[in-house]
């Protein structure tokens, strides 16, 4: 199908990364509607980052069971009333 009055653009750049395989990537898109003189132009940059390790879940003697939390938001309660 071809519309002369809508004109759409998109170039994608990447930068190489002999590690990650790419290190960056750059978006740029341009759209223009002659007929109801829209324009949109942006660009998109996105850069991979080195993996951050996800930090260890807490042990059981650290979590609040919900008797804990119940008696914690009760005292919290009582505190703000006085």
């Amino acid at each position: 199908m071809k519309n002369d009055n809508t004109q759409l653009s998109m170039t994608v750049t990447l930068q190489p990364d002999a590690d990650k395989g790419i290190e960056k990537l750059v978006m740029a898109v341009d759209y223009k509607n002659k007929e109801t003189n829209q324009k949109l132009k942006f660009d998109l940059t996105m850069e991979l980052v080195d993996f951050e390790k996800i930090p260890t879940f807490p042990s059981e003697k650290n979590i609040v069971n919900k008797q804990e939390l119940d008696a914690l938001m009760a005292d919290i309660n009582i505190e703000q009333l006085k």
